[in-house]
């Protein structure tokens, strides 16, 4: 079993859905998750293909991803 640091699992949609708020809000909420990226375990939840997924990540820089 892998052993995890982060103290929170957040789990949302690529299509931000989840997220209410207006696109500062947004903003601020996806900048406060990279900076606590170690303490946070990010899990997107969708039915996409993974093909897409990986268009999305390189087309999309706002969406929050771990290095």
């Amino acid at each position: 079993m892998m052993k995890s640091n982060h103290s929170l699992l957040l789990a949302t949609d690529l299509d931000g859905t989840f997220l209410g708020g207006s696109e500062q809000e947004r903003s601020q909420f996806y900048q406060y998750i990279h900076e606590q990226r170690d303490r946070i375990l990010l899990i997107y939840v969708t039915g996409r293909e993974l093909y897409r997924i990986s268009q999305l990540f390189h087309e999309e820089p706002n969406i929050p991803k771990h290095k």
